[in-house]
This record gives C-alpha cells, sequence and structure tokens, in this order.
C-alpha cells in the first residue's frame, strides 16, 4: 500500500604495583550479540501464559532508551520493566497485566539491546506469541512519499480497530512500525479484520495526534485477510 502524503496542519482540541604498558588494539568487535536459545524463554510460543520472558545472550549487553526503541503491537495496557541479570534481558508484564486471549503479541526491542563493547546491536529483536493456538501471519507494507526535499524523523504507519475519525486523537493504535528513512514500512503477525490506517509524526512518542505534527491517512477502512 503506498501512501502519497500532503501533509494536514489542523488545530486540535520515554595490594600490588602495576606496570603502566600500552595497549594493544586487536580486532574491532563487529558481531552484533546473539541469543543463546537453549537458556532463553522460547521464541514464537502458542498458548502463552508466562509472566516474565528471558533473553540471554553470549556476551554482556547494555539496554539504551528502552522506552523509545521498543515497540508492542497490541499496545500493553501497563507499562512493562525491562532490566539486565548478568548477561540476560529480562522483560516483566507489570502484575496487573491481563493478556487477552486468541491474541498475537509482538515485543519489538528494536536497538535497545547492544553489546558493551562496540555498541552493536542485537539483531532480528522481535519475540513473538500467542495466547491462542496459531501466531496471527498476515502483514502489511508499502511506501510513504513525502514532498521533495523532505526528511522522515519520528514517523509511525499505525492501524487502528477503532475506525472513527477521531482515533488518532483519543486512542493508541493497535498495531505500529517504525517507518524507516526511505520511507518503507512493514506491519507483521496482523491478524485479519478491518483497520484504519494511519501514517503519524509522533514527535514525543505519546501515539496520539497532537496540534504541531504531521498526518496522512487512508479515507476508507482497509480489511486485512
Amino acid at each position: 500500500m503506498k501512501f502519497k502524503i500532503y501533509w494536514i496542519y489542523l488545530t486540535v482540541f520515554l595490594g600490588a604495583c602495576a606496570s603502566i604498558t600500552s595497549l594493544s588494539g586487536g580486532e574491532k568487535d563487529e558481531q552484533p550479540p546473539q541469543v543463546i536459545t537453549s537458556k532463553s524463554t522460547p521464541n514464537y510460543q502458542v498458548q502463552f501464559n508466562e509472566r516474565e520472558i528471558i533473553l540471554e545472550f553470549d556476551e554482556w549487553v547494555k539496554l539504551v532508551s528502552v522506552k523509545q526503541q521498543m515497540i508492542i503491537s497490541p499496545q500493553l495496557e501497563f507499562d512493562p520493566i525491562v532490566k539486565l541479570r548478568g548477561k540476560k534481558v529480562v522483560f516483566q508484564f507489570d502484575e496487573r497485566e491481563v493478556l487477552e486471549e486468541g491474541v498475537t503479541t509482538i515485543i519489538n526491542f528494536g536497538d535497545a539491546i547492544q553489546d558493551i563493547t562496540e555498541n552493536n546491536p542485537y539483531e532480528d529483536a522481535l519475540f513473538v506469541f500467542s495466547t491462542g493456538d496459531e501466531i496471527d501471519s498476515l502483514r502489511l507494507e508499502g511506501d510513504v512519499v513525502l514532498p521533495e526535499g523532505e526528511k522522515l524523523e519520528n514517523v509511525w504507519a499505525m492501524l487502528y480497530k477503532d475506525l472513527q475519525d477521531s482515533a488518532a486523537l483519543n486512542s493508541a493504535p493497535y498495531y505500529l512500525s517504525k517507518v524507516s528513512e526511505d520511507g518503507k514500512y512493514e506491519l507483521k503477525y496482523l491478524a485479519e479484520g478491518e483497520y484504519q490506517a494511519i501514517i503519524l509524526e509522533d514527535k514525543n512518542f505519546n501515539l496520539k495526534w497532537d496540534a504541531d505534527e504531521k498526518i496522512a491517512f487512508v479515507d476508507q477502512p482497509i480489511l486485512i485477510n
């Protein structure tokens, strides 16, 4: 699906002595951290009912700007806790969180998990699970076209179950994905259904349209099937 954007502005209502020697360089670490699957929570689970997800890595890692980098679709009601435990990244659901039955959830860590030596980000940073019997497998991809000379920054592709015109003002999207610098987007692991599709510049990442932000939308709901 291709969006041609004409930005619309409306006013609307996250003890020994040591000798000093020079250090030799050595080869630069260019390998991203790898998950040790045998010691981690299995990915792509069905009938998921766990309260924490553990990813153990083959090297020491750090967490960088988790709130800005991590995307969860559909959105959780309460903010999860993400922390380090040795070489493990631990994702914990809030104790009040109730996972809806029969729903596929995608946790995209973005570049939030990096090694501590060269800041190499963990690649393929998706954790996907379903509380039902299967993982939803539909997807939507396309391009965002901007006027010549404009750059993309903090722009998101969003799908809403709320089909009202005010959805972007009043509710969070059901699915979302970051639009790349070259204007491409991909929303994966979608459930069949009718959605409102919106492209939104979200400066403060509150997942809602504010008066100073740009927006583009399809004027009719789209059917994902």
